[in-house]
């Protein structure tokens, strides 16, 4: 075992004693930041220097393998030289690791889309096609509702209010406000149009229509007719008690300011209080006409004398008629009384069917002879 006290001290460098350091000794090289040393500079000029770099050298075996863009081994490219430098085994596998992470992201990066995998070809190829899909059901829709619409609409024109109109003997409505009334939806063909209103005659008129085109308004042609009753009070039926209290009360509202006592008499005459068979009692509908025929008798001289008479038909005995016709002539009477006519103003008889107003051979003629009728007796 040498002892370390047994070591000689090297020598100062004489720096007099230097070479250049060269790969070749024939090449006159001036670059003396590059020397060496004694021994070691005998050695330099004998050995090639690889520390600098060379043409044609292999380094496969030493370094990590360059990126698919460097030529390959096979290919002499001594234009540009590698160096020589070996990384510790670490940095190596590191290297090493990040570059093929790097390739694969660049791989992907240049087969795939943003996506989640899909390829951005197909994210727009799949909204070109939709917008085509959507244009296309556009274009077909409005094809089919404005283009294709089927049957006509016809405007007429100058028909009187509350008109009711008919398509082919069909109503189809009542006018508008100003008499126009708008025809949706006429099948195509020859279509004729009936204008009905009960104080005007209106000619009908005929059009032909098409598919999808509207025609020229259509100006009605009517002329004004007499008018016809309506509710006519000299000719009550069988069972219109409300026709006859229609009639009663206008005959009231047409009474003049002041009115005789007979003008009254009449329009309360033409009233018929819908008795039940053989009962006298008043019915309840009938109280509102007598509280109103009450308030108008208020109005006569309080020295005015008024019958109520009581009627029937001919069907029964008088033995049973009589009586109850005195009994609903005093109801009626009773009635008055109670809503604020005078009881002197008031006297009653029964008739039974001895006036008739009209024959009793008919329903009609029956009805109308069972009834309360008012006289004036003094006034």
């Amino acid at each position: 075992m040498n002892d370390e006290n047994d070591v000689k001290p090297q020598p100062p460098d004489d720096f007099s004693k230097t070479i250049i350091r060269s790969s070749s000794p024939k090449k006159d090289v001036t670059d003396w930041g590059k020397t060496l040393y004694g021994k070691d500079a005998e050695q330099a000029s004998e050995q090639p220097d690889w520390g600098v770099t060379q043409p044609n050298i292999n380094l496969s075996n030493a370094v990590p393998p360059l990126p698919s863009n460097q030529p390959s081994e096979n290919e002499q490219n001594y234009g540009a030289t590698t160096p020589y430098f070996q990384l510790p085994e670490n940095d190596r596998v590191k290297y090493q690791q990040a570059q093929i992470v790097r390739e694969q992201r660049v791989a992907e990066e240049q087969t795939k889309g943003k996506g989640g995998g899909i390829p951005n070809w197909i994210w727009i190829s799949s909204a070109l096609l939709l917008m085509f899909t959507f244009a296309v059901v556009v274009l077909v829709g409005v094809y089919f509702i404005f283009l294709n619409k089927k049957g006509f609409d016809v405007t007429v024109k100058g028909a009187p209010v509350n008109s009711n109109f008919f398509v082919d003997k069909t109503k189809w409505g009542v006018t508008s406000a100003d008499g126009s009334y708008k025809l949706l939806g006429l099948v195509a063909g020859e279509r004729i149009i009936k204008i009905e209103h009960p104080n005007f005659s209106c000619e009908e008129m005929k059009i032909v229509g098409t598919d999808g085109k509207k025609p020229e308004d259509l100006i009605a042609r009517c002329k004004e007719v007499a008018k016809k009753p309506t509710d006519d009070c000299l000719n009550i039926k069988n069972g219109e008690f409300d026709k006859a209290e229609r009639c009663a009360n206008k005959a009231l509202d047409d009474l003049p300011d002041p009115f005789e006592a007979k003008a009254l008499a009449a329009a309360l005459n033409i009233y018929i209080i819908n008795f039940a068979v053989n009962k006298y009692d008043i019915p309840e509908k009938n109280m509102k006409f007598l509280t109103r025929a009450a308030s108008y008798i208020l109005k006569l001289p309080p020295n005015t004398l008024i019958e109520v008479g009581g009627h029937t038909d001919n069907r029964g005995t008088k033995a049973k008629n009589q009586p109850l016709s005195e009994n609903r002539a005093k109801a009626v009477k009773e009635a008055l009384v109670k809503l604020g006519v005078k009881t002197e103003m008031l006297e009653t008889k029964g008739y039974a069917d001895s006036v008739p107003k009209t024959s009793n051979d008919t329903e009609d003629g029956r009805f109308l002879n069972r009834r309360i009728e008012y006289k004036v007796l003094s006034n």
